[in-house]
């Protein structure tokens, strides 16, 4: 019976092992400066796209990103299917969103698996 996909790295390597392309810029798995949130994201597939003046070119598509938001200090000793939303890390990483959106670059579109 496989592991439950409960953290974000259990999650990630599913979707590596079935083959899905993850961003890999700054990490697999970028973590905010106070360990509390992690997020990961796939690769954006290209397509072709046909621009208002007829040419077509090859564009990135869309990608998923996935947060892990852990729970806050002091709620860390409850049992963690109790936890209500408010218990867990809120908020915004700027530093990792620039990573997340490299998701789209060609670094990582043209990468191999």
């Amino acid at each position: 019976m496989p592991e439950p996909l409960n953290t974000l790295e259990a999650f990630n390597d599913f979707l590596s092992h079935i083959q899905v392309k993850m961003n890999t810029a700054g990490g697999i798995i970028k973590e905010s400066p106070d360990g509390l949130l992690l997020q990961s994201s796939t690769v954006a597939q290209t397509v072709q796209a046909e621009f208002a003046d007829g040419d077509t070119h090859e564009i990135s598509g869309s990608y998923v990103e996935f947060a892990e938001r852990r729970a806050l200090p002091e709620y860390q000793n409850l049992y963690p299917k109790s936890l209500q939303r408010e218990q867990r890390r809120e908020g915004f990483e700027a530093g990792n969103a620039d990573k997340i959106f490299e998701s789209t670059f060609t670094s990582q579109t043209q990468k191999d698996l």
